[in-house]
């Protein structure tokens, strides 16, 4: 279905950019009747669509993706007020042994065991497994799917939610604000960078071979003090704009490069990665 739709609005030619996203949605609830027409997931079908569709390039793509976006947010919003009223307090108490319990067993069995067995077709290192297992149900989807019961008349279905939610909520709390901490233990934090938003936007469309991206100049690197004319830039290689000090300057073949500017820098795969070399290569000291 994800190349199905990639496909279908390929070849659209419409006249108002609004309607790509009606598609969109038309075309997604198509692939959720699909999969429960043939005894499938509806859910996981939608899911693995959305992954598909973003790894293709397709027309209009970020004025869809930023469209989905707010949509998600209205359901996020909708979903968490429905589920407040779903949720009493009271209810949760006389299930703290049970929900303590399963959430002991999820956290040091149930998930260890699934996310082992499931990584053992990839090359990955012991300790990315752990952290992988160690990350908890953070999220309002287990707690959607417990109202399932609600929807069938499954008896005591209200003691399931209950369950489900405060294993939930314990697994936030236990495991998820613990996820810094484990992670540098298992040496595997990384620091958190601030993806910086630009007054450019660019949209990669078919026979358009080249990308926007922002290239981050080392305090060392050879190109600091150089003007953008003596740095060699490969000829389909275009430095839009340079980001300095919280402030956005144009760049012109007389602008010289300081240490800590991002390029955000038009081009192809083979000359970015060309100029990313020349800009990321360090003086030699001694």
């Amino acid at each position: 279905m994800a190349r199905a739709i990639v496909i279908l609005v390929k070849h659209l030619r419409l006249d108002y950019e609004g309607l790509y996203p009606v598609i969109t949605i038309a075309l997604v609830l198509l692939t959720y009747v699909i999969a429960i027409f043939l005894k499938g997931n509806g859910i996981l079908a939608v899911y693995l669509a959305g992954l598909g569709l973003g790894q293709e390039d397709f027309p209009n793509k970020k004025f869809i993706t930023k469209f989905h976006d707010g949509l998600a947010w209205i359901c996020q919003i909708a979903m968490f007020v429905t589920l407040g009223l779903l949720v009493f307090p009271s209810h949760l108490v006389p299930l703290m042994g049970a929900g303590l319990l399963l959430t002991f067993l999820l956290m040091v069995v149930a998930r260890p065991v699934s996310v082992f067995l499931c990584l053992l077709p990839f090359n990955m290192s012991i300790r990315k497994k752990i952290l992988v297992a160690w990350v908890g149900l953070r999220g309002s989807v287990p707690i959607i799917l417990a109202t399932f019961p609600f929807t069938v008349g499954i008896a005591q279905a209200d003691t399931y939610f209950n369950i489900v939610f405060f294993v939930v909520i314990a697994s936030v709390f236990i495991q998820g604000t613990s996820i810094p901490f484990v992670s540098k233990l298992l040496k595997l934090d990384i620091p958190l960078t601030n993806r910086r938003s630009y007054p450019i936007e660019f949209e990669k469309v078919e026979g358009i071979d080249a990308d926007l991206t922002d290239i981050i100049v080392p305090y060392n690197s050879v190109a600091v003090g150089k003007t953008i004319r003596e740095l060699n830039v490969p000829d389909k290689c275009l430095i839009m704009l340079i980001s300095r000090n919280e402030k956005f300057v144009i760049p012109s073949g007389n602008t010289v490069i300081e240490g800590g500017d991002v390029l955000l820098v038009l081009a192809n795969k083979t000359d970015l990665a060309t100029f990313s070399h020349a800009i990321l290569q360090n003086n030699k000291i001694g």
